[in-house]
């Protein structure tokens, strides 16, 4: 009980988080919850009539009554099939005491972060790295596969994370643990693009239908206070398309500098849907601000520059629960650029290039000490990705460089950061919804390119908000494609002259703010947060043997005066830096109750 309580305290990071952990000793497992009590709102953990079982849920199963409690009881009558087949985004544990078996289950998606420890005889789960680490008897090793992925794709792929002996459940997974036989998974579930044959139009009414189904349903749901965090760009405004009249009393939340795109095209599209709307203003000097609680809420596994993922907690003022408008940007948007001519392996490496928005391999191999223990970075990173196209399914590169996106990358990358909001509001993902999930896997490849199909959707739900224009460009979605094609070419040939001018000290304007996005990380930390440079180039830094010290400090001083705008590559090395320090550098002061407890092992979990 003494561990439950620690893991427990360490996630209650806010009074608006409930902690429920079982009443007496419960030996020899243990469970527990900390959420806002929102969507499964009846005392945790669920018992079973005869005291033999026990059940603890995070999120929520669509179709299942009484929430924990129902999934209790169809496992009491279905056994572990119970568990196959449930749609919505969950985590849920049970513990069969006559089995002496720990069940783990969650959604298709893993859409609500799931950790664990495991060894023959004991397990220990939180939805935090950071729980885990009230175990005194849980090692602290760097994972070196895991960090070279992140420092070049500032995500980590698969099921690793930054401590060697720390996983990720995968999604779709079932985890079986008997104390004495370890740990067993099973998959309930494969995402594949099976494309099927329909014109443009046909394919895009099938997800419009899908996607108002689904958005309004889960708006509706549990008569919550609901928003919709709103940007200028194309998922969260096709959600508010979908939306349609039920907009005009739900509360739209935008963060973004003042006079950025973001601000300002939420507040026309708002303005077109009748809904109010609210700014969460990023001030110079939030990302310093927030840094630490990023690293905290994230394990280390997010670049701390996304620190809006933090400040879009202050929607909690205005509701409960948003919608999410995460994995609209993979399932309908291509990541598979074209053609599909060469071998395998050329492929990979063109797919490599385009996904390191961390630390490019070249540069890595500038910065990455010799002796760090990631050293060997871009091979590692470039196997990762070869091992993970290879798992995925698919009829053609394009369809399976798409399912590695929507299945693993985008849900270790941009889903990393929903933990940092969650303390203050729930949230729902309307692009996860079965319905919608299958229509756009029979979407082909040459439709997903270019945002095509999705754009499609958008222009048939709503004309006028498809019209307004797109984040960053001078026109609207409904553009014509010849006007696309010379923004394209007109862009790429003024960054080249840019990049040449800027090398040789003779542009000016690199150095300026970028209004396009809601926030430049660029001059953010250049200006607003500038005091993290100086723990780039700190000793404490220097001295730990990831980063070569002279080409830190020639990163962290280009960046400083405008001659290179290298904010991405310092996140990573400031996010690993910070994860360091809180993890790597000691241990936590655990009770001597704790460490009793690993001492004779045991079945911890907090959800």
């Amino acid at each position: 009980m003494a561990l439950a309580r620690a893991m427990a305290a360490r996630l209650a990071v806010t009074g608006r988080l409930r902690v429920e952990l079982e009443r007496g000793t419960a030996w020899p497992a243990v469970l527990g919850r900390v959420d806002l009590g929102l969507l499964d709102p009846a005392p945790a953990p669920a018992v079973a009539a005869d005291g033999t079982c026990r059940a603890v849920l995070a999120g929520e199963v669509h179709g299942v009554p009484a929430g924990a409690r129902g999934l209790l009881e169809a496992y009491r009558t279905h056994g572990e099939r119970a568990f196959h087949g449930l749609a919505g985004s969950f985590a849920f544990a049970l513990w069969d005491a006559v089995a002496r078996r720990l069940f783990l289950v969650n959604d298709r998606f893993g859409l609500r972060n799931v950790y664990y420890a495991a060894s023959r005889d004991r397990f220990v789960f939180a939805p935090l790295v950071a729980a885990l680490l009230e175990d005194p008897s849980l090692p602290r090793h760097l994972d070196p596969q895991a960090t070279a992925e992140f420092v070049v794709f500032q995500c980590v792929l698969g099921d690793r994370t930054l401590l060697d002996d720390v996983r990720l459940l995968p999604p779709a997974s079932i985890l079986v643990f008997e104390p004495g036989r370890g740990v067993r998974m099973r998959e309930t579930w494969q995402l594949a693009y099976r494309p099927r044959r329909r014109t443009l139009a046909e394919h895009a009414g099938v997800l419009a239908d899908a996607l108002t189904d689904a958005t309004r349903r889960l708006a509706a749901a549990g008569g919550f206070r609901v928003g919709l965090p709103l940007s200028g760009g194309l998922d969260s405004r096709t959600l508010l398309a979908a939306l349609g009249p039920a907009a005009r009393a739900m509360p739209l939340v935008t963060y973004g500098a003042p006079g950025s795109d973001d601000v300002v095209l939420a507040r026309k599209l708002a303005r077109i849907a009748g809904a109010p709307h609210h700014v969460i203003p990023l001030a110079p000097g939030y990302v310093a601000a927030e840094v630490e609680t990023m690293v905290a809420r994230t394990d280390g596994m997010h670049s701390c520059l996304n620190a809006h993922a933090a400040v879009l907690r202050e929607a909690g003022r205005f509701c409960d629960l948003v919608l999410l408008g995460n994995g609209g940007d993979c399932l309908l948007d291509g990541l598979w650029p074209g053609p599909e001519d060469g071998p395998e392996e050329a492929l990979a490496a063109r797919l490599l290039d385009k996904l390191a928005i961390g630390m490019p391999p070249g540069l890595a191999a500038e910065v990455v000490a010799p002796g760090a223990p990631f050293a060997d970075v871009a091979a590692r990173a470039a196997t990762s990705l070869r091992a993970a196209l290879a798992n995925a399914p698919g009829g053609s590169f394009a369809d399976r460089a798409d399912a590695f996106n929507v299945a693993c990358r985008h849900r270790r990358w941009v889903l990393q950061g929903v933990p940092a909001q969650a303390t203050h509001v729930e949230f729902r993902h309307p692009y996860y919804d079965p319905l919608f999930v299958g229509a756009a896997l029979e979407v082909p490849a040459r439709l997903r390119a270019e945002r095509v199909v999705h754009v499609a959707a958008l222009a048939r739900l709503s004309p006028a908000l498809a019209r307004v224009r797109q984040q960053g460009r001078p026109f609207g979605f409904l553009a014509p494609p010849w006007r696309r094609a010379v923004h394209r070419a007109s862009t790429r040939v003024r960054d080249a002259v840019r990049w040449r001018a800027n090398r040789f000290g003779l542009n000016p304007l690199l150095g300026r703010r970028d209004r396009r996005a809601f926030s430049d990380y660029h001059d953010e930390l250049r200006n607003g947060s500038r005091a993290l440079l100086d723990e780039l180039v700190a000793d404490r830094t220097l001295g730990r043997g990831f980063w070569r010290p002279d080409a830190l400090r020639r990163l962290v001083l280009d960046h400083a005066t405008g001659r290179a705008n290298l904010a991405h590559a310092l996140g990573v090395v400031l996010t690993l830096e910070l994860f360091a320090r809180a993890v790597l550098d000691g241990p936590s002061a655990a009770a001597t109750e704790i460490e009793a407890v690993a001492a004779r092992g045991a079945d911890v979990g907090v959800l």
